[in-house]
């Protein structure tokens, strides 16, 4: 009789090892699976920041600020009665560094790799009047390019802004796009570079 019950406890204590590594496995396995979720939700607001602080430092470049006051300044001539200025250097070269920023800014920010609020917050009105500059350009592109969907990150993003716009309570007016009379002299003898 001891030794079926000393069997019995045998077979109960080994029962009751392999249950328990078990749970252990199982626990290891849940910290492991955890740790790797914390792991990759890290990575990706860190390439988040990453690709922010870059379309920044683009943005906030020299060269691409003097685009988008390059293409303010078109704008204003186009509304003067210029209506070839987008097919002239220097305006056909910064319209298309302009519209290329803003389109792939806002696929970056449909594709979760920049952080839409922190970029609105930043550059809403940006947005809105570089929209507002290049619209008509825009739609030439589409027609000519027979492209309905050429640059509709860009056309998305400015839709964003406007909401952001409205529930901020930065304003409800038309979009002022500013220049003056004399902003050709500055630009006409302007060349891009790459």
């Amino acid at each position: 009789m001891v030794p079926i019950i000393t069997a019995v406890a045998g077979g109960v204590i080994a029962y009751l090892i392999q249950r328990s590594q078990s749970k252990q496995q199982r626990t290891i396995s849940d910290s492991q699976s955890e740790l790797e979720r914390i792991s990759a939700k890290y990575q990706l607001k860190q390439l988040e920041l990453t690709s922010m602080l870059k379309v920044f430092e683009i943005l906030n470049s020299h060269k691409h600020r003097q685009a988008r006051e390059s293409i303010f300044c078109a704008y204003y001539l186009c509304k003067k009665g210029d209506n070839n200025i987008f097919d002239r250097e220097p305006y056909h070269s910064t319209a298309a560094m302009v519209r290329a920023d803003m389109d792939q800014i806002g696929l970056l920010i449909d594709d979760g790799l920049v952080d839409e609020a922190m970029f609105l917050k930043a550059y809403w009105n940006t947005v809105l009047v570089t929209w507002k500059a290049l619209e008509k350009n825009i739609e030439h592109e589409r027609s000519t390019r027979n492209y309905p969907a050429y640059m509709s990150g860009f056309k998305a993003l400015n839709e964003k802004a406007l909401e952001y716009r409205r529930a901020n309570n930065l304003g409800s007016g038309e979009i002022f796009v500013y220049q003056n009379d004399d902003c050709a002299k500055k630009f006409d003898s302007m060349t891009v570079n790459d």
